[in-house]
């Protein structure tokens, strides 16, 4: 299931909207760029990650061409890469805030 859907279930309205306007999907992250070993020095880089970053060997994918160039617009709104781990994890926990908040 999707998250648009997921969250429709809940009765919220999901902004996936990136800077570009990329509102096809959530925010792409690559979580097979750092691990246990480099978490430390991976993150602090500056520059934005590269497309091969992005590759994916749990799902077995690649990012495409667009997709790309979409994440290096959207990258330039962050300092490094801590401040787009920030904002990502933000981006992917508000689905989850919002019902909480709804219950209580």
């Amino acid at each position: 299931m999707e998250l648009r859907q997921e969250a429709k279930g809940f009765g919220v309205t999901v902004d996936l909207s990136s800077a570009n306007g990329n509102d096809s999907k959530k925010d792409i992250f690559p979580y097979d760029s750092f691990n246990t070993e480099n978490i430390n020095d991976v993150p602090s880089n500056s520059e934005p990650y590269m497309m091969e970053d992005f590759n994916s060997s749990l799902k077995n994918t690649k990012i495409s061409q667009k997709d790309y160039k979409i994440y290096l617009q959207d990258a330039k709104r962050f300092k490094n890469r801590w401040d787009n781990l920030q904002y990502y994890n933000g981006q992917d926990t508000y689905i989850m805030v919002k019902p909480l908040k709804i219950q209580i």
